[in-house]
């Protein structure tokens, strides 16, 4: 019996091990999200030239490879033939489809201009996959606005306003409805105000701010207002002052 034994060179060694570290490179990458095609393939076109080159009767002076004006000939054309082949199968197959999921569904979206407040049409692009994609949500017509302006009436949705802690006097000064408050809280002149009593949560209010007063309050304190007589007897009773809540009001008042 002979005993038949193949020696490989270091030469043979180092080509296996570029070839198996090619394919196998290849198959990694192009599974992975995020790899552009040209990555995987200059793996795979890496393999597959060293194994012709070495063990598969070697590659042609005479090959040529020809992309516009670029002409390359022998194995560098071999190589780049592979690696642009192997580019463009893996973008064709499209490995990993990706597709946009809104949750909630994007009939439910809109979106807000935050310098004015003008509903803006969304487009949604998403270019770190094999195949760009693209979504367009268009800003609802009016009709569409109905419910969500029914919410703001009322003080409800994105619309709800935060119930801040306030503290309450009666100031004979002021008439009807009429209250002001400290002068570091002038932004809500102008603005109607929805204010409770803490002790009786289902008492309610609701005031005109017409002016300031020369009263100051720290960040941390609780908002002074002001307000006539007949909105004391509202929500203090017979009481000169008391602390309560204050929000703005909603343009829609239902009592609770």
């Amino acid at each position: 019996m002979t005993n038949t034994s193949t020696n490989l060179s270091a030469l043979d060694k180092f080509f296996i091990t570029v070839t198996a570290s090619g394919f196998v490179g290849g198959t990694v990458l192009s599974l992975m999200p995020g790899v552009i095609p040209l990555v995987p393939a200059i793996f795979f076109g890496s393999g597959i030239s060293s194994l012709v080159y070495r063990f598969m009767g070697g590659i042609s002076q005479d090959t040529k490879f020809e992309l516009g004006i670029v002409k390359l000939g022998g194995t560098l054309a071999s190589l780049v033939a592979t690696i642009w082949i192997f580019n463009e199968i893996i973008k064709s197959q499209d490995l990993k489809q990706a597709k946009l999921i809104f949750s909630p569904k994007e009939h439910r979206l809109l979106a807000l201009d935050r310098e004015n407040g003008k509903l803006v049409p969304v487009n949604v692009v998403v270019d770190n996959i094999p195949q760009r994609i693209s979504m367009d949500i268009s800003a609802p017509d009016r009709s569409a606005l109905k419910k969500i302006k029914d919410f703001c009436r009322t003080n409800q949705g994105f619309c709800e306003e935060p119930d801040l802690p306030a503290i309450f006097q009666k100031d004979i000064t002021l008439g009807g409805r009429q209250a002001k408050v400290c002068i570091d809280k002038g932004d809500f002149v102008g603005y109607p105000l929805l204010i409770r009593n803490e002790k009786k949560p289902g008492t309610f209010a609701r005031v005109n701010v017409i002016t300031t007063d020369s009263c100051t309050t720290s960040p941390n304190e609780p908002m002074l207002i002001k307000v006539s007589p007949i909105s004391a007897k509202d929500i203090l009773g017979n009481a000169e002052t008391g602390k309560g809540f204050v929000s703005i009001a909603p343009l829609r008042f239902i009592p609770e």
